[in-house]
């Protein structure tokens, strides 16, 4: 993670014992650093050597693959060695997570709605995939009503998808119930509400979320 990936590379080599943890630490190594395809190759030969593929191996890989085609298959070897359906929450919010990024909607939330106990990153994650601002803050709502833990990245996501005229309201709920929770003292979801305001035409109110914030970054 600190860009000596030759360093990493060369104790990997001199040091390739049969531990599970050395060769996802490995691949978490040329994921990070954009390396995917020796990633691939390392997570093939551990494959081959029959050492143990776990949950955390099938999440950084999920991390780095550059086509959909190779998540589909992550996924589906998932679900084989039975790691889906609850057993993994991280593993499942990894796939949802991919599926998201490349803008296969229905197939993230598929794998949302086969959680059976959902965390805040699935929720989370779940607003992210919504299909429209509307849906993302009916979300939102749901995770309030039910008391389900609500984070910074919550809010982050729900206020992003806020937009247009029509949702003036509804972006302000989402402004009170950050201000209730004392999440304006946290830069991420103040550029949130900043730029949420500018989305639906309440400059105004975009400059006083600017003008209180406690901290300001360059966003």
């Amino acid at each position: 993670k600190n860009g000596l990936l030759t360093g990493a590379e060369v104790c990997f080599q001199d040091n390739r014992c049969l531990d599970s943890v050395v060769w996802t630490s490995m691949i978490n190594g040329y994921v990070w650093n954009n390396e995917f395809d020796k990633a691939k190759d390392v997570f093939k030969e551990m494959r081959g050597l029959g050492l143990e593929t776990n949950e955390f191996t099938l999440t950084t890989m999920l991390g780095g693959v550059l086509e959909v085609k190779e998540g589909e298959q992550i996924h589906g070897f998932s679900q084989k060695i039975g790691f889906l359906n609850g057993i993994s929450i991280c593993l499942s919010n990894a796939i949802m997570s991919m599926y998201g990024r490349f803008g296969w909607t229905v197939d993230a939330i598929k794998v949302f709605e086969e959680i059976p106990e959902r965390d805040a990153v699935s929720w989370t994650q779940r607003i992210g995939i919504a299909y429209n601002g509307l849906q993302a803050f009916e979300v939102f709502r749901f995770c309030i009503s039910g008391n389900l833990e609500v984070n910074e990245y919550t809010l982050v996501n729900v206020l992003s998808r806020i937009e247009g005229l029509k949702m003036q309201k509804l972006g302000k709920q989402v402004h009170a119930f950050c201000h209730k929770d004392g999440y304006q003292s946290v830069v991420s979801v103040c550029n949130a509400l900043i730029s949420m305001y500018g989305k639906v035409g309440e400059v105004l109110n975009a400059e006083c979320v600017f003008n209180e914030m406690i901290a300001k970054d360059s966003v």
